[in-house]
């Protein structure tokens, strides 16, 4: 994602709230851009005002990436109805409730939580019910997690800090979405957790090299369905 004028004018506005005003001057950045911005960076707003997020949201653009350090069902709701559906980044969102977690999947926008730790079941209850692609960084995935997640329907990434157990990659490996993606286990992962994940031979495993730098998933899944 390159940066754009109307990133640089976000961060040199971003020591305030954003409001409407602020929200104006941003689009008419992008208007004087020709449409070459598909990135637009609220990274330096912890805080927004709902009017401004309903004046943004009119207009199309493939990434936001956002700032804010809360979110509530109002605002939730307000960012699942953006124009086009862009994948909303939360850069410094630590904590998600239930009902906010609703108000963001009632649409199919695509969501990627950089920061989440530790998530709630209740909350990822409602985050796999998202038609949207969804990114979680999270510390790891335990049993009741992974099966919860399983049951999402598009396509899933994650980033763990620790691997999972070889029950919880078992569930894991149920994804019934288009496509599960790790980005990155910092450990070199087990054996048996790799079994785990490609036992549903029907089930595309992609695998970014810098998460499994000793391992591709890929050819292991095609070497058994081979020898199937």
């Amino acid at each position: 994602m390159r940066s754009t004028p109307l990133q640089n004018t976000a961060s040199t506005l971003g020591d305030k709230k954003l409001d409407l005003p602020i929200a104006k001057e941003i689009k008419d950045l992008a208007d004087a851009s020709k449409g070459e911005c598909s990135v637009l960076n609220l990274s330096p707003f912890s805080d927004v005002d709902l009017f401004a997020i309903e004046y943004l949201s009119r207009y199309p653009y493939d990434f936001v990436i956002l700032g804010i350090k809360k979110l509530n069902p109002d605002l939730a709701h307000l960012l699942s109805r953006w124009e086009a559906k862009p994948y909303l980044l939360f850069e410094q969102l630590n904590t998600l409730d239930q009902e906010s977690a609703k108000a963001l999947c009632s649409s199919s926008i695509n969501l990627d939580f950089k920061v989440i730790q530790h998530l709630r079941l209740d909350v990822a209850k409602e985050l796999a019910k998202g038609e949207g692609h969804l990114h979680l960084s999270l510390d790891t995935i335990n049993t009741q997690m992974a099966k919860i997640l399983s049951k999402q329907q598009s396509n899933l990434s994650l980033i763990l800090q620790n691997e999972p157990s070889y029950e919880a990659a078992l569930e894991l490996g149920q994804h019934q979405g288009y496509e599960l993606f790790f980005y990155r286990i910092a450990k070199k992962p087990s054996e048996a957790f790799i079994d785990a994940l490609v036992l549903n031979h029907s089930k595309a495993v992609s695998v970014d090299q810098q998460a499994f730098p000793y391992y591709s998933i890929e050819s292991r899944t095609k070497d058994l369905a081979s020898a199937n």
